[in-house]
C-alpha cells in the first residue's frame, strides 16, 4: 500500500515496475521507467494545461519505440499501479484536481489507445480471413513458467472486427490460463497481433480472443527470460549491513527476483546474495548484485541484476538448461 495515501512518485515507479516484470516477463529498462515518471510528473502535478491522457498515451508511445518492447504490457502494467492508487485514495482526502486527473487516465486505459495502433478493426479482420482462406496456420506467442511457448494455431472463426475464435495446441493452453492473454504471428501479417482470452475450452483447444491490437513494435521474447523454480530457493540477502532472508521466485542468467517480508534495501544499493541452487553437488554461490526495482504490498518483490563470474555463469546455466527441460514435460 502506498504510505499514508499520498503521491510519491518513487513509490509509484517502485509499484509500476513490479506490475511491469510480471507483465512483460523482464524489468523495465531506463527509457520505460522514463516514460513511466513522465506520467506521473503530467498527471500528479498542477502543471497549467496539463492533458493527462495526451500525455499518457505519449509516454506510451515514446516508451514503446526508445525502449524497443511490446506497448501491450506496458499499459497494461501502468493500469494495474494506477488502480492501486485508486483503491489506496479513493476514501482519503487529496490534492485538488489530482483524483480527477487519475480517472481520466484510468477512462483512456478502457479505450484502444488509438496512436498505439497502426490500422482498424476490419483491416485485422481482413487480415485473417485472408490467413483462413489461404489454409494457412498463425502461431500464438506466450510463455510458461519463463520458457517461451509458440505454435500453431487454426483460426476457426472470424466475429466482426475484434473477436476471433481458434484451435490451439494443447501446450498453449497452459499458457493462456496462466497469462491471459497472446501474441499472434503470420508470414502474412505485417506487424504482429496482441489478443486478449475471453473464453476457453481446455478439453477441445478452442479459445475465443477478443480486444486485437496490432503493435508497431515487435512482441520480442528471449526463448528463455527468467525461469521459476520449481519450489522458491531460500537465500539471505546482504545490503547495508542487514542479513535478510529471502526466496528466489525466478532466476536468469544474469539476473533473479526475490520475493521477501519488507524492504531493507536503498534505492542505490549493491548487494550480495547467498543461495544454493537445486543441483546435484549443492554447492552455494555468492553473487554480487544491484537492485533494478522493488515493490511492496502485502509482500515485497525485488528485482536484482547480478554479476557471475566464469564459475557462477557456468553453473546458473546447467540449472537454466535443467529447469527447463523439466518445464517442458509439464507442458507435454
Amino acid at each position: 500500500m502506498l504510505k499514508d495515501c499520498i503521491f510519491e512518485k518513487g513509490e509509484f515507479i517502485s509499484v509500476f515496475s513490479g506490475y511491469y516484470e510480471n507483465e512483460n516477463g523482464a524489468a523495465p529498462d531506463h527509457e520505460i521507467l522514463f516514460g513511466a515518471g513522465q506520467f506521473f510528473d503530467n498527471c500528479f502535478t498542477d502543471i497549467p494545461g496539463s492533458k493527462p491522457a495526451e500525455d499518457f498515451s505519449n509516454a506510451v508511445r515514446d516508451a514503446g519505440q526508445n525502449g524497443q518492447t511490446v506497448v501491450v504490457p506496458l499499459t497494461r502494467a501502468i493500469a494495474w499501479a494506477l488502480c492501486r492508487i485508486c483503491d489506496d485514495i479513493k476514501n482519503s482526502p487529496v490534492k485538488q484536481g489530482s483524483h480527477a486527473r487519475l480517472l481520466e487516465a484510468l477512462e483512456l486505459l478502457r479505450k484502444p489507445l488509438k496512436k498505439l495502433e497502426t490500422t482498424d478493426g476490419s483491416e485485422v479482420r481482413d487480415m485473417f480471413r485472408f490467413i483462413k482462406n489461404n489454409d494457412t496456420t498463425a502461431k500464438l506467442l506466450n510463455s510458461y513458467k519463463g520458457l517461451r511457448v509458440f505454435h500453431s494455431a487454426e483460426i476457426l472463426e472470424i466475429c466482426g472486427d475484434d473477436r476471433i475464435i481458434m484451435q490451439v495446441h494443447p501446450e498453449q493452453i497452459k499458457a493462456l490460463e496462466i497469462e491471459g492473454y497472446t501474441c499472434i504471428t503470420h508470414k502474412l501479417l505485417p506487424q504482429q497481433i496482441t489478443a486478449d482470452v475471453k473464453s476457453m475450452d481446455s478439453a477441445s483447444g478452442v479459445v475465443e480472443f477478443v480486444n486485437l491490437v496490432i503493435l508497431k513494435k515487435p512482441f520480442d521474447r528471449r526463448k528463455i527470460y527468467r525461469l521459476q523454480p520449481e519450489k522458491p530457493i531460500t537465500a539471505v540477502l546482504f545490503a547495508e549491513g542487514n542479513r535478510t532472508e529471502v526466496e528466489i521466485v525466478d532466476v536468469s542468467l544474469r539476473g533473479i527476483s526475490l520475493r521477501l517480508r519488507e524492504n531493507t534495501v536503498g534505492s542505490e544499493s549493491e548487494v550480495r546474495i547467498s543461495f544454493t541452487l537445486p543441483l546435484d553437488e549443492g554447492k552455494e554461490m555468492i553473487l554480487r548484485g544491484k537492485l533494478k526495482y522493488i515493490f511492496c504490498e502485502e509482500i515485497c518483490k525485488m528485482g536484482l541484476e547480478t554479476f557471475p563470474d566464469h564459475s557462477q555463469e557456468a553453473l546458473i546455466k546447467r540449472y537454466l538448461i535443467e529447469r527447463m527441460k523439466k518445464i517442458e514435460k509439464e507442458l507435454t
